[in-house]
């Protein structure tokens, strides 16, 4: 099930179009039979019209260059010109930029950027303004000159005059079945319209190179007229990337790719995705989930790509493309702006303490509708149908005043992405982020509420719960100023609660991450003695079995292999327990027996991390027991699959202590 956010029309959204046709005709009538015709000197009105329509087209032209100048001045990822409507008399691409030049001149044009790379407001507001500004200052120009007595530049004015007056009234007209909007309601939106969400990926979570890429495989489909987006294309957009462009020029296949298809027509059909396409984009996940990279980035897409039999993936082998020479791409972790605001926000000393019963209300009302929806994880989505779903408290009583209404899309989810029976929804990395954000929004002396949920959904622009809000007209600004004229809600800490049982094992791995291991004792142990699933009881057994063995404590070791123990009674299968378990058994005194378990279990990890924790620890097995070549090799196959192991130093000191005790 998915869900969409939309606002009531407003009154200049449903007249503006007609007011800027009837303002754009005064100004016409205006400037021909009262102004201009007593003083004009062209022999007849058939010949002076047909002069407004001949600087029309000119007009139509300075219009959209100076779009196209000044976009390309400010840096503005500009991707298209396009002059007229309908065929295409000819085109052609100069600097990287497709020009468009169709049949009917007199239908206006339209300059297209890009989503990737896209400029800040400000800037993207220089550009939406030179357009209406040039017809402006052509408007200023002719007058003056026909001042002076240049009568044969009044169709100069007053054409460029209609135009001005019809790009920059806000208005919204429909073409085709698609909403355009003119510049002036573009730039009234971005002064004071909610934010828009750069991406619109509906799907797994992708690193930002990695949507880069699949944005304009599909906008060069589109701006091109192609009916489908094709392996070329993504072998395009990849070319584009900047490390995976230059490892494609360092083979000569840059100049090798063929160039896209020129358009036909002015029609911008949404392409479809080819099934060549898909696959590779497909392969591209499951290349990434092999290697432990949590979102799929270009380089992922690219060994994707290269994975399937196709004409992209034969042009790449053949200018001497490895997997191998990908897979080092892929392996560079880069931080994206969704990755260091994470960082920034979901911190180990998230206060936890401050979530409201108000708020943890509305949590389990969004696990409700997540189990209901059949759906995995709650998402930021649900935490938005929660709120809305109660109209009495804070944060639904903002929305409503700002005229959101929520909607949902009957959309049926696929299969195998279906909550199993008897399963739980655990809270997505999006939500996790939102409840972060909220946490962070609360004062010292009140908890957090319903309206700092909606408030740090906004904040972290966290997943489809933020496009739900902004598209139905939600700004931060908007909602805070809405909560002005609503009362404080009552709510006091809620306490951990098996509705917000996945935030505290939130706060226990961010804890882990920095080391903390005591801390993130009290989590997991907090968590674990209110879970009633098995799984989670597991998964908490087994966390704190592993933050006890980091911890470096040898009082701590019994109780790890006891917790390990614990964890794998309930889950057996699971390898992560498995390694967990053969690690405390190293810990305890029984080397040989976890190198055996080791041995058996090693072949079967597929993720770079878990293969070189486990080598790490069989390496540690080794050494104790005598072995110092083997476990130098164990280590050795350890750095090469995860150089940044949290365990490779601990294996190299025993590593080290055992070579040194012979001399010693």
């Amino acid at each position: 099930m998915s869900y969409t956010g939309v606002r009531k029309p407003s009154l200049l959204g449903r007249f503006g179009t007609e007011a800027a046709q009837i303002l754009a005709f005064a100004v016409l009538w205006w400037f021909v039979f009262v102004s201009v015709r007593p003083t004009a000197t062209l022999d007849g009105i058939g010949w002076f019209a047909a002069a407004v329509v001949g600087w029309l087209a000119v007009g139509i032209v300075l219009h959209e260059s100076g779009h196209l100048v000044v976009g390309i001045l400010t840096g503005e990822p500009v991707r298209k010109i396009r002059i007229g409507s309908g065929a295409t008399l000819f085109a052609f691409r100069a600097g990287g930029v497709l020009v468009q030049v169709c049949l009917n001149p007199l239908s206006g044009g339209a300059v297209y950027f890009s989503r990737v790379g896209a400029a800040p407001n400000r800037v993207h507001l220089a550009s939406l303004a030179a357009g209406p500004g040039m017809n402006l200052l052509a408007v200023a120009y002719g007058f003056g000159f026909f001042q002076l007595g240049a009568t044969w530049l009044v169709p100069f004015v007053i054409a460029n005059a209609v135009l001005f007056i019809g790009s920059a009234s806000p208005s919204i007209s429909s073409v085709s079945g698609r909403v355009q909007k003119s510049d002036g309601r573009q730039i009234l939106d971005l002064l004071f319209g909610p934010p828009v969400p750069r991406t619109n990926y509906d799907g797994p979570e992708i690193a930002a190179d990695g949507y880069a890429v699949l944005a304009r495989a599909g906008e060069e489909a589109q701006l091109s007229g192609a009916a489908e987006i094709t392996d070329e294309s993504l072998l395009r957009a990849l070319n584009q990337d900047a490390n995976i462009g230059a490892l494609f020029a360092s083979v000569g296949l840059s100049d090798r790719i063929p160039q896209a298809g020129m358009p036909e027509s002015d029609d911008l059909a949404t392409p479809r995705i080819s099934p060549i396409a898909n696959a590779a984009i497909t392969a591209g996940f499951q290349k990434c989930r092999d290697m432990g990279i949590q979102k799929p980035s270009a380089a992922g897409f690219c060994l994707g790509l290269l994975a399937i039999d196709c004409p992209a993936s034969r042009l790449m082998k053949e200018a001497g493309i490895t997997e191998e020479a990908v897979r080092k791409l892929a392996a560079v972790t880069t931080e994206d702006e969704e990755d260091i605001r994470r960082k920034r926000v979901l911190s180990p000393d998230v206060p936890l303490e401050r979530w409201g019963t108000a708020a943890d209300r509305i949590l389990s009302s969004a696990l409700r509708i997540a189990a209901a929806d059949r759906s995995p994880v709650v998402g930021t989505q649900h935490l938005i149908a929660a709120v809305v779903r109660d109209s009495q408290c804070r944060g639904a009583q903002a929305l409503e005043r700002l005229g959101f209404v929520l909607e949902w899309k009957g959309e049926k989810p696929d299969p195998a992405e279906e909550l199993r029976e008897g399963e739980r929804p655990v809270l997505s990395p999006q939500a996790s982020l939102a409840i972060a954000g909220a946490l962070w929004r609360t004062g010292p002396t009140y908890p957090a509420g319903t309206a700092e949920i909606c408030l740090g959904i906004l904040d972290q622009g966290a997943g489809t719960g933020a496009q739900v809000l902004n598209s139905g007209g939600v700004s931060v600004k908007a909602f805070e100023n809405a909560l002005r004229f609503t009362s404080r809600e009552s709510s006091d800490p809620a306490g951990c609660t098996e509705s917000s049982l996945d935030m505290w094992m939130l706060r226990g791995s961010a804890r882990v991450g920095a080391e903390r291991w005591f801390e993130a004792r009290a989590d997991f142990v907090s968590a674990e003695s209110l879970t009633k699933r098995e799984v989670q009881r597991a998964i908490c057994n087994n966390n704190i079995a592993w933050v006890l063995l980091m911890a470096g404590d040898p009082n701590l070791r019994s109780e790890a292999l006891e917790r390990a123990k614990v964890a794998l009674a309930i889950k057996p299968e699971q390898d992560a327990f498995i390694s967990t378990h053969a690690y405390a058994l190293l810990e305890t005194g029984s080397a040989a027996e976890a190198a055996a378990i080791l041995e058996s279990l090693i072949p079967r990890h597929t993720r770079p991390r878990s293969r070189a924790n486990d080598l790490c620890v069989l390496a540690m097995c080794r050494a104790r027991l005598g072995q110092p070549d083997v476990a130098a090799k164990h280590l050795a196959a350890a750095a090469d699959a995860d150089p940044k192991c949290a365990l490779l130093a601990r294996a190299t000191a025993e590593l080290d202590k055992t070579v040194a005790a012979p001399i010693a």
